[in-house]
């Protein structure tokens, strides 16, 4: 769900830049923005997890997610939509640092590279998300269904991160 999100805003926020009137070249730095603030959010990802566990780290990046998917509603500037870049930068780049460490966590080490590469190949289905919000766009002229559906799964990721629970088997 969280990669739906991601590489649903990664196609379509510049196009949706553009239509609050938002030169293209401009339109694009809010990639640029995105990707700067993701490099800061991933080591600082990181020390939150080492400081305070997976769980409540992923409970924050996914809270995060669900934010920035309700500031992208309210963003028709080039300020509004630096606001969301910035706090969508902070989920992205939260939830590429904390896959990894998390798997390790609740799978344990022993067969973490099967376990992580088959979790990477589940969120390969989040690729379906520029194609849905494409296919919305084109019916109703319009990214604002789009980003109500992502900001209702962002939302379904804070409950499903709230769910999760450790085990009491070993992990080696």
């Amino acid at each position: 769900l969280m990669n739906f999100c991601l590489l649903t805003v990664f196609v379509h926020v510049v196009p949706y830049a553009m239509d609050a009137g938002i030169d293209g070249v401009t339109a694009a730095t809010i990639i640029s923005v995105i990707g700067g603030v993701s490099i800061v959010s991933k080591v600082a990802t990181g020390a939150a997890i080492d400081r305070l566990g997976n769980k409540p780290v992923a409970i924050m990046v996914t809270s995060l997610m669900f934010l920035s998917m309700v500031v992208i509603q309210l963003s028709d500037s080039l300020g509004a939509l630096y606001l969301f870049s910035l706090v969508f930068a902070l989920a992205y780049g939260g939830f590429a640092a904390m896959e990894s460490p998390y798997v390790a966590e609740l799978f344990g080490l022993k067969d973490h590279g099967v376990i992580f590469g088959f979790s990477i190949f589940i969120m390969g289905a989040g690729a379906l998300g520029p194609v849905v919000a494409g296919k919305i766009f084109d019916a109703t002229s319009s990214y604002r269904l789009a980003f109500v559906m992502l900001a209702l799964l962002s939302f379904l990721t804070i409950l499903l991160a709230l769910g999760v629970k450790k085990t009491d088997r070993p992990v080696s």
